[in-house]
């Protein structure tokens, strides 16, 4: 599926820090589509997030020219490089979209006004205690955050690996407890621990496997750069 606007953007190409979410413009169009995985093309998670492309992506026609100038001067001000590092032209329409996809996860309505803070400060490191169940995850992330209010960890994870050889993939990511709120518990106290229980994957002791995890600003969605974290099982 695809989504396209009703005002082409020029020169708007790639992920621009969204690894669910990819930008073309062809023939004087752009458009808008969900990353997908081939071998699992059509989960139920993967058709919220379609859902939730189209939405933003529609709602951009919506805004007036000073609300896509809004967001344009954001884009120029904070995302300047893409997920690889790389120098791009920043573009208003990715960052709105992205930062709205953010709010329909959480549960929260569309926004339309462009943020005027910088984006979160990531979390530094993030570690996992022994856990009583095999989908119970209590996560303990490490940040420098001072004010943690309205700020949420939107924490992915991977299944376990076949073997401890082989490491987990960055696109073998996916929402702990689905495309949901629940995906996001509020962010705590650094080195204090978040319990997510009921995950989407059952890990056994031992097993290799990858949590990602962003902290997010639910007042407009905008969330850091992930951290990224290769991990081994254990249970108490």
């Amino acid at each position: 599926m695809r989504v396209t606007t009703a005002s082409p953007i020029k020169g708007l190409d790639g992920s621009y820090k969204s690894s669910d979410l990819v930008f073309y413009y062809r023939n004087g169009q752009t458009f808008a589509r969900a990353r997908v995985t081939p071998r699992n093309p059509d989960t139920i998670d993967q058709q919220k997030i379609r859902a939730y492309i189209t939405a933003a992506t529609r709602n951009w026609d919506e805004l007036t020219a000073a609300q896509r100038s809004a967001w344009q001067d954001y884009a120029e001000a904070y995302f300047t490089v893409n997920s690889a590092g790389r120098a791009v032209t920043p573009q208003g329409l990715p960052i709105y979209v992205k930062a709205n996809i953010t709010r329909q996860i959480l549960g929260l309505a569309l926004t339309t006004s462009a943020p005027t803070q910088p984006p979160p400060t990531p979390i530094s490191d993030l570690a996992s205690e022994p856990a009583d169940e095999l989908d119970r995850f209590d996560i303990i992330p490490t940040h420098s955050i001072t004010t943690i209010t309205g700020l949420a960890l939107l924490v992915r994870i991977t299944p376990a690996m076949l073997t401890v050889a082989r490491t987990p993939r960055e696109n073998e990511l996916r929402y702990i407890k689905g495309v949901s709120p629940a995906s996001a518990p509020a962010l705590t106290a650094s080195g204090s621990v978040i319990s997510i229980t009921n995950a989407q994957y059952a890990i056994d002791a031992g097993k290799r496997y990858a949590i990602q995890a962003r902290v997010v600003r639910t007042a407009d969605g905008i969330a850091s750069e992930p951290l990224f974290r290769d991990l081994t099982r254990s249970l108490i």
